[in-house]
């Protein structure tokens, strides 16, 4: 059998699993030369390539690794467990991975070590050693062939050069070997006779008994071969047509077979199609394939069908022209059906300005791939597979099937991407192993649209080109509807062309580069006024670019900087999704509309007088709003009332008014409904142009300093509504809607006061305390009150010593209602501080869903605490342990069992602290005395209190300092497992009592938890161990129990305990005893 070329870089990995390829390239396959040998091994299960994708061909082999890859040619199997306990002379090798692999090579003369009876395992093999090891496995008698004794190095390089070993093996045969060339050593041996000692001769003979000849491919893996070009592959089964010039070694011979065809085939080689390859099957048996790859004959080159065209005789892509055998190239074109219509086709087939060929598949605009093949190696083309790729919108996705390009595929029968989702685009091609369909998503690029230019093509008509980061994309006029540059745009691209691509932010926010003119025109010659729908309010400088006339209302595509800026006219394209509807329609937000478009409540509308001022509602505000509100003429109605600018949007299936821009005479409506609320956290304030400045605490959980143009300063602890802040922080459209202070007063409606039905109305703010602490409710004066995902909720300290301490974050679902202080009032009855105000938003008298809430988390609003009662003996209750002089809260009171309080003369305060003795948490400890943070003054057990403590059993907590009325706090929360390091100390042989002969090797440490285990085994060098006997090990003090599961090998579990945890570095376990 001739030597194959080099062909695909493969990498060795001798400690990885028995597994086919049908061959990779790798990420340094420029740096290897025995690339077959590689590839070839890697087919039979010999070799596999790293995890990382790399080959590193230089790097050497270990000894443990040669005889790993001698063993699995000599068993077919990678498995040696069956050897693991064998005998050996070797004295270092019984705790080595490879120990099984190790042990049958020696039982096989194929290894003998060293003469202090050691492998050195993890030294690197050199050439002549390797070679060695390989002319045993042919046959080679050590002995008779002098491979041992003084001259073993000489005789080696004598017999294996002869035998062909080393060919192709360019490599120092006296230092460590490169992996590529004990691949390539492999391989000839693979290729090499077997032979045996003739006591005629007195030399080797490869003719066996019976008077055949053997490979030892043949001999040890059944190997058998055939070379030619893959030219069908239909499920797990594929055809080849034979090549003539690798006659003599094939299998099947020409004389009788054309084509031959293997089933049961294990791999999916739909890659290979069109290449020349070797099928490796066993026993001569064509249902038994051991491996397919593509050997070096083959140039392989992949591109797209939309990058083809014609260059005189020649074929062109990617910039360079490649010239074909004959006038035709053999073609396979793959259908989506799988089916695989062969014909030689022109170059006219491929190029991508001729008319559409006959299966569509050439144009700028196709999504076909196609790979070309030189598999002769005389460097010109000679075969094409082309693969049909259809394109489609995802419609409807069940949990059975989907709907694409209006036809249905189902999970059961295609290879279907779970990912996929409706309106996505998907991409359907056949999937020839499996024999279905793959269905995959198109891939999104999201990003601004930055070019674009028309494409001309006269035969099969004209198309564009977008330019998205950077990269010119094909698309056709009729797709290239809906955007325009500097759009943020959404592109699905398949293979290069962009088959939708829509205005889209990847946010779903208001198009940036959209806004309404306000000022009437002109503003000193070159400026004018704008908005923006996402509440932005600008002055901005006219750019000499712009041609168009301002007016008032009207909505324009603006680009440039505010000292520069460019406006255009909009059309009735769409603009991130939103598509303008053009001017002039009635404004009517007594029906909700304007012209026939219903308004969406998450509409952004923009009201304006036309002198510069404007102002933001929500459609939700605009909708409240009677259409005799816009105008100072009470009489006017809906039809001279204007709509100057709309644009609509799909919501769910619905189209409605989202971007509306209306004239109003009145700019001091703000309809009945707020879209955000926040609660103010700082004092009156204003800034430098007398407009109110101040801190917000947002439903975001975050604080925000805002200006509010034109308004007086307003109140800290005062809930408001407001409709935006834009990126000035500028605050629009803000409402009060109460004030803590003006709880418990007559300003405010108390829950408990209250009869009939709650309502909705804007001045109708309750107030009370809540009684519940679940995560979705309240519960007032035995009332129900829902807060739900729409629900605006502020949590807050109303009393906190710094303003940016007051807001506290809240979760919906997580985070639990804060329960109000309870106490004894003047009547000597149970009552609660009010630490609650909020709006409903139904109506009803019980069970209501809550519009916006505010809590103080204390249990009272600021001022509204009271004292504990009298001598009923009552306590607050604000935590989960009430203790003397301390509440203490804790998320788990199953590991925190309990907690009591004493504090002495001197102000000294102690909390006992006891949690279950059978877990180690750790937890996060806090202490406030009058909301002030005291937690770096107190002191754990004598020491500072760091970020996560480890607890168990009894803690103490102390604070120095602390006066008899103080209201103390403290929080253990954030309860996880405690863990530490286990480490196992190595103990060497004759160290341990007991037995004289024994060893354990070192463990790193690992960070366990209590209950967990760590191994430790005892190895030792005799057998002096009785199989299921059972053997005490002494370990730190404590005896493990365990039975031999060999006669030198016993495994102890150590149950790493609460101690072991608690202790304050990692604890090493040492073995001092078996017996």
């Amino acid at each position: 059998m001739k030597n194959l070329k080099k062909v695909l870089a493969l990498v060795l990995a001798f400690a990885c699993a028995f597994t086919m390829f049908a061959g990779a390239a790798f990420t340094d396959e420029a740096d290897i030369k025995a690339t077959d040998a590689v590839n070839m091994l890697t087919a039979l299960g010999v070799i596999e390539g790293d995890p990382d994708g790399s080959f590193r061909p230089d790097a050497t082999v270990t000894r443990a690794e040669m005889a790993k890859m001698i063993f699995v040619v000599r068993n077919n199997t990678i498995d040696d467990s069956a050897y693991e306990n064998n005998s050996s002379k070797l004295t270092d090798i019984n705790s080595h991975w490879a120990k099984g692999y190790i042990k049958f090579c020696e039982s096989q003369g194929i290894i003998a070590g060293y003469g202090d009876n050691t492998f050195k395992p993890d030294a690197t093999v050199t050439g002549v050693e390797a070679a060695k090891m390989l002319l045993v496995l042919a046959g080679y008698d050590a002995d008779k062939a002098g491979l041992v004794g003084h001259n073993w190095s000489t005789n080696t390089l004598k017999y294996a050069g002869s035998a062909g070993l080393l060919n192709d093996v360019n490599s120092g045969l006296e230092q460590g070997l490169p992996r590529q060339y004990a691949a390539q050593m492999i391989y000839n041996t693979l290729d090499t006779n077997r032979v045996k000692w003739s006591n005629d001769s007195q030399s080797f003979d490869d003719i066996l008994n019976g008077g055949v000849k053997e490979t030892v491919g043949k001999a040890y893996m059944g190997l058998s071969s055939d070379v030619g070009t893959l030219i069908s592959i239909d499920r797990d089964s594929l055809t080849i047509k034979l090549d003539e010039s690798y006659d003599s070694d094939n299998y099947h011979k020409i004389a009788r077979y054309d084509d031959v065809t293997f089933t049961k085939v294990s791999e999916d080689y739909t890659s290979l199609l069109g290449q020349k390859v070797k099928v490796m099957f066993k026993d001569e048996k064509t249902n038994n394939v051991l491996g397919v790859y593509s050997i070096s004959d083959n140039t392989v080159y992949t591109t797209l069908m939309n990058g083809v065209e014609k260059d005189g005789a020649k074929i062109k892509f990617g910039g360079k022209s490649y010239s074909i055998d004959g006038t035709k190239i053999a073609t396979t074109f793959i259908s989506v059906d799988g089916a695989q219509a062969e014909k030689a086709q022109s170059l006219d087939y491929f190029d991508k300005g001729a008319a559409l060929n006959e299966n569509e598949s050439n144009g700028n605009l196709s999504t076909d791939e196609v790979t070309f093949v030189d598999a002769n190696g005389n460097g010109k083309i000679d075969t094409a597979i082309v693969f049909e790729k259809l394109v489609g919108e995802v419609t409807y996705v069940s949990s059975d099937k989907i709907t694409a390009g209006s036809k249905t595929y189902k999970f059961e029968d295609e290879n279907i991407d779970e990912d996929i989702e409706q309106d996505d685009w998907a991409v359907v091609s056949a999937n020839l192993y499996e024999d279905c369909k793959d269905v995959v998503k198109a891939d999104i690029i999201s990003t601004t649209l930055d070019g674009s230019r028309d494409k001309n093509d006269k035969i099969n008509g004209d198309y564009k080109q977008y330019k998205l980061d950077g990269t010119w994309y094909n698309i056709s006029d009729e797709n290239a509807s809906d955007v325009s540059n500097g759009d943020s745009v959404k592109a699905y691209v398949v293979n290069g062309v962009i088959v939708k691509i829509k205005s889209d932010d990847g946010k779903g926010g208001f198009p940036t580069n959209v806004a309404v003119v306000v000022s009437n025109g002109a503003i000193n010659g070159d400026q004018a006024r704008i908005r923006y729908f996402d509440g932005t309010s600008k002055l901005v400088t006219i750019s000499d670019n712009t041609s168009e006339p301002l007016k008032a209302g009207t909505a324009y595509k603006v680009s440039g900087s505010d000292t520069s800026m460019k406006f255009e006219a909009v059309d009735t394209k769409k603009y991130n999704g939103y598509k303008y509807e053009g001017t002039s329609l009635a404004a009517d937000p007594s029906s909700d509309k304007v012209g026939t478009f219903i308004v969406d409540d998450s509409a952004a509308v923009i009201l304006y007088d036309g002198n510069g001022r404007s102002k933001m509602l929500t459609g939700k505000q605009y909708n409240a709003l009677d259409t005799k509100d816009l105008n100072s003429d009470a009489n006017e109605t809906a039809s001279n009332t204007r709509a100057t600018a709309v644009f609509t949007k799909d919501k769910n299936g619905l189209n409605r008014a989202m971007m509306v821009a209306v004239k109003a005479d009145k700019m001091t409506i703000s309809g009945n409904s707020y879209d955000n609320y926040a609660y103010i956290v700082t004092n009156n304030g204003v800034d430098k142009d007398d407009n109110a400045s101040y801190t917000v605490w947002t439903t975001d959980n975050q604080y925000v300093d805002v200006i509010e143009e034109n308004a007086s300063a307003r109140d800290k602890g005062t809930l408001i509504g407001y409709s935006s802040i834009d990126s000035d922080n500028v605050i629009h459209d803000v409402s009060s809607i109460a004030n803590i202070k003006d709880v418990d007063t007559s300003k405010l409606t108390a829950v408990k006061n209250h009869s009939g039905d709650f309502t909705t109305g804007d001045n109708d703010v309750y107030y009370g305390g809540n009684e519940s602490t679940d995560k979705k409710y309240i519960s007032v004066d035995d009332k129900k009150f829902n807060v739900t995902a729409d629900t605006a909720v502020l949590f807050v300290d109303s009393a906190a010593d710094e303003d940016d301490q007051i807001g506290v974050d809240f979760v919906y679902g997580t985070s639990a209602m804060a329960k109000a202080e309870k106490y004894i009032d003047s009547n000597d009855q149970t009552a609660y501080s009010s630490n609650v105000m909020f709006q409903v938003d139904e109506k009803g008298n019980d069970d209501v869903d809550l519009k916006v809430l505010v809590v103080d988390t204390t249990g009272a609003f600021d001022g509204k605490s009271h004292e504990s009662g009298d001598d009923s003996g009552e306590t607050q209750e604000k935590g989960d342990y009430n203790t003397a002089y301390a509440t203490v809260n804790t998320d788990d009171k199953d590991v925190l069992t309990g907690a009591s309080s004493d504090l002495d003369t001197n102000g000294n305060l102690q909390v006992d602290l006891t949690f279950a003795n059978d877990v180690v948490k750790t937890a996060n400890i806090t202490i406030t005395v009058n909301g002030a943070d005291k937690t770096t003054s107190a002191k754990l057990d004598g020491a500072s209190i760091s970020g996560s403590e480890k607890l168990s059993g009894k803690h103490v907590l102390t604070l120095a300092g602390v006066r008899d009325d103080a209201n103390v706090v403290v929080s253990v929360k954030n309860f996880a497992d405690a863990t530490n390091g286990v480490s196992v100390t190595a103990v060497s042989a004759g160290s341990l009592t007991g037995n004289s002969a024994a060893s354990i090797s070192a463990v790193a440490a690992a960070q366990k938890k209590v209950g967990e285990t760590v191994s430790i085994v005892v190895d030792t060098s005799d057998t002096s161990l009785t199989v299921d006997q059972e053997y005490t090990l002494t370990v730190n003090g404590i005896e493990l129990k365990a039975k031999a599961e060999a006669n030198n090998k016993v495994t102890f579990t150590y149950t790493v305990t609460t101690a072991d945890v608690l202790n304050a570095s990692t604890v090493a376990l040492t073995a001092t005893e078996i017996a």
